[in-house]
């Protein structure tokens, strides 16, 4: 009998596994997943929060997107358009 816990754990596995395959096979055509709001809208808050608290477990490789430059508090250069 699955608990609770490994059902959770088997999901956040198999999405990361789908995410993983997407990025590594088809780089332009992955799309993160967003709330549908069933009226042809989408909530993109929990998914922009799930991220930006992801940023945390390698807060030192994101800083300079995240925060700016250490020295010079300027976003890297590779996301700016």
């Amino acid at each position: 009998m699955e608990t609770t816990e490994h059902q959770a754990v088997q999901t956040i596995v198999a999405e990361y596994k789908r995410m993983s395959s997407t990025l590594a096979e088809r780089p332009k055509t992955h799309r993160p997943k967003f709330k549908d709001m069933g009226d042809k809208t989408y909530d993109r808050c929990d998914w922009s929060s799930g991220f930006l608290m992801g940023t945390d477990f390698a807060e030192k490789q994101w800083r300079p997107l995240t925060r700016g430059h250490a020295v010079t508090a300027t976003l890297s250069r590779q996301f700016e358009r």
